[in-house]
């Protein structure tokens, strides 16, 4: 995955718990101090967060660049 959907993301600081938390701590087992991208869809910024703290059920993340990357599909989609 390039990056996590996170409402909140563009805050200097960040919380995530529920899916994005056992995936990203658990399944992709994210040690601290690892980038992790995120995005808000409400823009077209990439959000890179770093990960500060590990807790059992939360992680904090701190906010370290802002890319602006705008991705659109290669090919346009025709239905006959």
């Amino acid at each position: 995955m390039i990056f996590f959907y996170q409402e909140e993301s563009g805050s200097d600081t960040l919380e995530i718990s529920g899916d994005n938390y056992t995936h990203i701590v658990k399944s992709r087992r994210s040690k601290v101090g690892d980038l992790i991208g995120f995005r808000n869809l409400q823009d077209n910024y990439l959000y890179q967060y770093e990960l500060e703290e590990i807790g059992r059920k939360k992680a904090i993340l701190t906010l370290k660049e802002k890319n602006e990357e705008i991705k659109e599909a290669s090919k346009k989609l025709h239905i006959g």
